[in-house]
């Protein structure tokens, strides 16, 4: 149910913010390997002060340390048709990727001959499937580009998906002698600055 739209629309006017799905389907399990890691270490150190045990328990808090790791908070992809003539999102990129690796490349050809130009839009979802149906996604960016020259039908377009540093989505697509190009801010990605502030907080952080 944490997926859907009406939860996130209640939480952000609730404590006014852009609320994010972080990992739904293992948060629970996460949460209780956590608690029952607290419940092993209580137990332990009352053995030791009853004198059940003779060394004492390190304490997790003050060995764990948190890494803070900057990625996607969502799947993004290209709009497209597929064998059956159906609209669906083919994704290039998935959400919690790692920014130092974010990249996504797919290989697409043309539905008509005589091309004229090409269509690029942009979609965004909390999915991880590499095809999802149009209506799971949002769209984030469309950019309509004409072509230098008319291609023929099944013509192969070439497009790159790469996420930098500041959460910039960049587009690369590359059909015949033509080259497309354009940028997509995303939401829910930390800039340069957010991530270095949220390692200097993590950094004072130990996990009890």
């Amino acid at each position: 149910s944490s997926r859907m739209p009406q939860v996130k629309e209640r939480v952000d006017a609730e404590f006014h913010c852009d609320s994010k799905l972080t990992d739904p389907d293992e948060c629970v399990a996460k949460g209780a390997a956590i608690f029952a890691l607290n419940e092993s270490f209580s137990a332990a150190m009352d053995e030791y002060n009853d004198g059940e045990r003779d060394e004492k328990p390190k304490n997790i808090g003050q060995k764990s340390q948190v890494r803070v790791v900057n990625v996607t908070s969502k799947s993004y992809g290209l709009r497209c048709q597929n064998s059956e003539g159906e609209t669906i999102i083919s994704q290039l990129i998935f959400a919690n990727t790692s920014l130092n690796n974010c990249r996504g490349e797919q290989k697409f050809f043309t539905a008509v001959d005589n091309q004229k130009g090409v269509y690029l839009a942009v979609y965004e979802s909390d999915l991880l499937d590499e095809s999802i149906p149009l209506q799971s996604a949002n769209l984030l960016e469309e950019k309509d580009f004409q072509l230098n020259k008319q291609v023929p039908i099944n013509t192969p377009l070439d497009a790159i998906f790469q996420v930098d540093s500041e959460g910039i989505l960049h587009v690369f697509s590359r059909i015949e002698n033509d080259t497309i190009e354009f940028e997509v801010k995303l939401k829910g990605v930390m800039n340069s600055e957010e991530l270095s502030k949220a390692k200097f907080l993590a950094s004072k952080t130990s996990v009890e």
